[in-house]
């Protein structure tokens, strides 16, 4: 995306750490090498409690060219990398993105996803969403529920879904 992040979504039950927020990147030349990421997170809401975050990468190779294969996940820290704390100035988590044997992640397709998630059941983080600009319109979530990834754009599953509700600040 462009980088910027005008609002923040998150899961409003228990269910927080199943649900994953994902961002299409591509056309790319491939083979692509992805060394890291990053991922606006919000300072304050749903509260200042922060909580190492799940980050995944996924091939665009799922139906419609949704998010398919992972190809490799882990965790960082929240915001600043700083967790349970809020440091000044960042609302954005870095992630370093290695291969299974410590080298740069070599992505061989022209599109992917780079996703985000909770990793703790007890503690959420509301995870930033671009929805302006030419690279907006990119994001997707996963809704555990439904077990299938969904538009971020899409109307009919903006703010609640089966069994959970979905907070967008």
């Amino acid at each position: 995306d462009d980088g910027t992040a005008e609002s923040y979504n998150y899961p409003g039950d228990y269910l927080a750490a199943y649900h994953q927020w994902a961002v299409k990147f591509g056309p790319v030349t491939s083979p692509f090498v992805l060394c890291g990421a990053r991922a606006a997170i919000a300072r304050t809401i749903p509260d200042t409690l922060h909580t190492p975050i799940l980050f995944a990468v996924y091939l665009a190779d799922g139906p419609g060219g949704l998010p398919g294969t992972l190809i490799q996940d882990g965790l960082t820290g929240s915001i600043g990398n700083d967790v349970g704390g809020i440091p000044t100035g960042t609302n954005w988590a870095q992630m370093m993105i290695k291969d299974d044997l410590g080298q740069p992640l070599i992505i061989n397709a022209s599109e992917f996803y780079v996703a985000v998630g909770c990793e703790d059941f007890a503690k959420m983080e509301a995870f930033g969403r671009d929805t302006n600009g030419a690279m907006a319109h990119r994001s997707y979530l996963y809704d555990a529920c439904l077990d299938e990834w969904l538009s971020e754009d899409d109307p009919l599953h903006e703010y609640v879904f089966p069994g959970n509700r979905m907070i967008r600040v």
